[in-house]
């Protein structure tokens, strides 16, 4: 018998050879319990967390079933101190059960706490009676993250105090795709994470109506936090257009509007804006309303603020929606504890297969760098030799190649340095969005690019956001923010709602050959790597066409 693809090592790590047979099933297998650190070619490598182990058991697996998986995928034995560390770790989920009696909220041991543990638990101010800790309901937040961060996360199955009732139904026009209403159920499965948790699904499958379908059941007002002003509107016309809901229960809290309603939608900048006394007043505003039902929209990108915010209202139930749980300030365990675990996941190639997303692909394009800019280059720090890669001349001559080669197209430009986006702009004769731009005239050119008025739109950092454009099918990436997983996984994004003709996207990245540009690329494209997305390559030293010689448009 011909054994797996996987070797499993002593520290907990995991590579993966691309060129077995069962390397597929093993990439989806691993999505589920791993985390994804190198992603080469040939061999990728995974990490086992703690963290990453208990998303599988709040999803319903177990320490059998991670094994098992391992001991069938792999080319030899699993070393038996992994294998014991598994057992152990997973063994925790359940262990710490927050509960409530009558107004009391009790912190319940159902296995031996170490001594770390109990001593956290005193230095807290917690009472102790028979074996349970006395938990105040402002604490409750706080405990669930400061023990998830000594090793021993907190299954709450304290419930959540009803909000004010909400008048709310889905349109009978209104089918839920089967995966949507998989994991509308799923964030009602109360047994497994205590009915709060995040639901990741791909860009374009339609997160927005699950968390409109998850209203419509709950009927609960609701608070729903978006990336952006843009975003918050497009929830507004999602909710006005799906929904049968009077108009004057839903109201926006950004920008210049401050209208709290049964359903509000305001962004993250405006719940943690300073006045020049560094209070924050919406967040304290909004945060008095009793709220059924709180949907972090991109949950990836929620600020420090918002999570001791949310650390206030555990009594609410709260849905976060994302396409990635990546976050590149290493705070996923603050989401875990203080959101929720996930509770559903579903594979961006599996979405894409069922015909629910664009087929996609995706090239990394190496482009020579400028000569002018070679000694400066190579005199340089790092960051500064960063900003001359990402800004290299040579890539505007490839992007304007790009955008005719793909005439009739909609095409996204997306960079992160402003002069060059709007020196592209310019040659092109197409407009930029920024984040100086004013909101209408954002909405007004977003409207005009859906209509097929503007061909070719560029964008600055705006595009990392939930900005719908679904006939976009190009994408030409001048630069990014370093090697930002969570932006590249959302730039593609922008490109996967069905397409009428059920036509492919396609993504170009454009990095400058011989620089740290191609060392940062490899890291932005590790999310994707693991959902299946591959990287073609081509070095493109005398045009476009060239280095496409034979490949179809």
């Amino acid at each position: 018998m011909r054994r797996g693809p996987l070797v499993v090592g002593t520290e907990r790590r995991v590579w993966c050879y691309m060129d077995h047979p069962r390397a597929k099933e093993a990439v989806h297998a691993l999505a589920i319990f791993a985390d994804l650190i190198k992603s080469p070619l040939q061999v990728r490598e995974y990490r086992i967390t703690e963290l990453s182990l208990w998303h599988a058991c709040a999803l319903g697996w177990g320490s059998r079933e991670v094994l098992d998986t391992l001991r069938d995928l792999a080319m030899g034995p699993i070393p038996y101190p992994v294998q014991e560390w598994i057992v152990l770790t997973m063994n925790r989920w359940g262990g710490l059960v927050l509960e409530k009696s009558g107004r009391r909220y009790q912190l319940v041991a159902r296995q031996p706490l170490s001594e770390g543990v109990r001593q956290a638990l005193q230095q807290s101010g917690l009472l102790e009676r028979g074996g349970r800790w006395m938990v105040p309901a402002r604490q409750r937040g706080e405990i669930k993250r400061q023990l998830l961060s000594l090793g021993y996360p907190v299954l709450d199955m304290a419930g959540h105090a009803p909000g004010e009732p909400l008048d709310i139904d889905l349109k009978g026009t209104v089918i839920l795709r089967p995966y949507q209403d998989e994991a509308v159920q799923a964030f009602f499965d109360e047994g497994r994470h205590g009915g709060s948790g995040v639901v990741v699904l791909p860009c374009g499958s339609g997160k927005t109506i699950v968390g409109l379908a998850v209203m419509a059941r709950y009927r609960q007002q609701t608070l729903v936090l978006t990336s952006t002003t843009t975003a918050a509107y497009q929830w507004k016309r999602e909710i006005e257009d799906k929904c049968e809901i009077a108009p004057d229960s839903i109201g926006v809290y950004a920008g210049d509007e401050r209208v709290i309603k049964p359903v509000t939608i305001s962004t993250y900048a405006m719940m943690t804006w300073k006045n020049p006394r560094g209070a924050m007043p919406h967040l304290r505003e909004l945060a008095r309303h009793p709220w059924g039902l709180v949907i972090y929209d991109e949950v990836h990108l929620v600020p420090a603020p918002i999570f001791r915010f949310s650390a206030g209202i555990q009594n609410c139930r709260r849905l976060g929606l994302t396409a990635t749980l990546v976050r590149e300030d290493g705070r996923e365990a603050d989401v875990f504890s203080l959101i929720g675990p996930k509770c559903f996941d579903l594979p961006w190639r599996t979405v894409e297969e069922e015909g629910w997303i664009a087929r996609a692909e995706c090239y990394e394009l190496r482009v020579p760098l400028d000569p002018a800019a070679e000694e400066a280059y190579r005199q340089a720090e790092s960051r500064e030799r960063w900003r001359i890669a990402a800004t290299n001349p040579r890539k505007l001559e490839v992007a304007a190649e790009l955008v005719a080669r793909h005439r009739g197209t909609p095409v996204l430009v997306i960079g992160h340095y402003l002069d060059q986006l709007r020196e592209l702009a310019h040659r092109l004769g197409a407009p930029d969005i920024t984040g100086d731009t004013p909101e209408r005239v954002r909405r007004e050119t977003y409207d005009a690019f859906r209509r097929g008025e503007i061909p070719v739109l560029c964008l600055s950092r705006v595009a990392n956001t939930a900005v719908d454009l679904p006939d976009a099918r190009v994408a030409v990436e001048l630069s990014g923010n370093f090697g930002s997983r969570q932006e590249e996984a959302q730039r593609l994004g922008r490109l996967l709602r069905p397409k009428k003709d059920g036509g492919e996207a396609r993504l170009y990245m454009l990095v400058t050959e011989g620089t740290e540009e191609v060392e940062t690329a490899v890291r932005r494209q590790q999310f994707l790597a693991e959902q299946g997305y591959e990287y073609r390559i081509f070095a493109v030293r005398a045009g476009v066409e060239h280095a496409f010689d034979g490949v179809s448009q």
